[in-house]
């Protein structure tokens, strides 16, 4: 869970005479501003962010009724709010953010001003997506050589790309997405991981402002990072975070470059391949699926200059039957990505006749691309 700089040092209890008393020299009398905090730690420390949310609004409400503005209010405003980010509840976190922004501009002490402006921004803009985004954009452009809002900065800015994507912002998206890669260490999770989604974000922006060639040297570094990262898998149901996105970055890379040949330019999608097979198991073999019937697409997927791409991750028996298929990635209408699914569809792989000798036919994470554009669907050689 993200915890805001200096909470743990910055309650102090309103009934000290003269310097502010921390925590550790709490009298022993119940106060329900320093009860529900420590309920609101313990929460956090166990990792459940309801009750962290139940207890840290108390909290607030206890400091707001003792001491107004004044005391530990800023400082347990913005808990709420980064708590309510956390759990995804972002509009609601737009209250207690502006309430500890009008603070911190006040002079309360414990609220990084610039902190409290990026989670203003990611709360207005959940509220709003199609507002004012330029507010926004100036504080992640502000926050850049501040490590220490790392975490700030980067949930504004995915969120941020996130949505200008959506909305078709293309110049707004790649410049959040630059500024979470920027802010990698500030992720929840693995920062390469975190590192990556941001890059096929930037690519994203990049393919849907026609700027196919800097799309593609953008994909290609996510998906070459990884790549390593996604080794072959021996578990049939479940596919790994990193192996999701490289599936992503894969199947954006084929959106590049069908929607290049739409625009006749001769390009070529890219290799599939897991670069790592099993440990102590033959590497697989190439080849090439095929579906016994084409997948049904509607006609608005059909028309010219259509395209699109998705990734699937296939089982295959060592007698070359293919025994499941998992969609992974889509990129394209709803109807195409249903289409994809269509059980009517059989797949069969067929080994290359180059295959070399030993090689292994039988896997459960076997991964290849199918590309459409205009109006024909081509299945990447794996």
């Amino acid at each position: 869970m993200r915890k805001f700089i200096g909470v743990m040092t910055g309650l102090t209890v309103a009934w000290a005479a003269c310097a502010p008393v921390a925590i550790a020299q709490v009298p022993a009398s119940p106060d329900a501003v320093l009860s529900n905090y420590q309920d609101y730690l313990a929460a956090e420390k166990r990792d459940d962010l309801p009750a962290a949310e139940t207890a840290a609004g108390r909290a607030l409400a206890a400091a707001e009724a003792r001491d107004g503005g004044a005391g530990s209010t800023a400082v347990l405003a913005m808990n709420l709010a980064i708590v309510r980010i956390d759990m995804g509840h972002r509009a609601g976190a737009l209250a207690p953010a502006r309430r500890a922004l009008q603070l911190a501009q006040a002079g309360a002490k414990g609220v990084d001003v610039l902190a409290a402006r990026l989670t203003v921004g990611e709360a207005e803009l959940a509220l709003n997506p199609r507002g004012d985004e330029t507010g926004l954009l100036a504080a992640l452009r502000e926050a850049d050589g501040r490590s220490d809002l790392d975490s700030f900065a980067y949930s504004a800015a995915v969120f941020l790309g996130a949505v200008a994507n959506e909305l078709q912002h293309w110049s707004n998206a790649r410049v959040a997405w630059q500024s979470a890669q920027r802010h990698v260490q500030g992720a929840p999770g693995d920062p390469v991981l975190a590192l990556d989604n941001a890059m096929i974000g930037e690519g994203v922006a990049l393919t849907g402002a026609d700027n196919e060639s800097e799309a593609r040297l953008i994909l290609g570094k996510a998906a070459a990072s990884l790549a390593p990262l996604a080794p072959e898998s021996a578990d049939r149901e479940n596919a790994t975070v990193a192996e999701v996105e490289y599936a992503q970055a894969l199947a954006w890379l084929a959106t590049v470059s069908a929607k290049q040949a739409t625009e006749g330019q001769a390009t070529r999608p890219p290799a599939i391949a897991h670069p790592v097979s099993l440990p102590g198991q033959p590497p697989l073999c190439p080849g090439t699926f095929s579906p016994s019937v084409q997948p049904i697409l509607p006609p608005g997927e059909l028309q010219e200059n259509s395209f699109g791409a998705g990734v699937l991750r296939f089982e295959t028996a060592q007698s070359g039957d293919v025994t499941g298929v998992i969609q992974l990635a889509a990129i394209g209408g709803v109807e195409f990505r249903d289409a994809l699914k269509d059980p009517r569809v059989h797949w069969s792989f067929k080994p290359s006749k180059g295959a070399p000798p030993g090689c292994r036919l039988n896997s459960v994470d076997r991964l290849a691309t199918v590309l459409f554009q205009n109006g024909s669907l081509e299945i990447a050689r794996d």
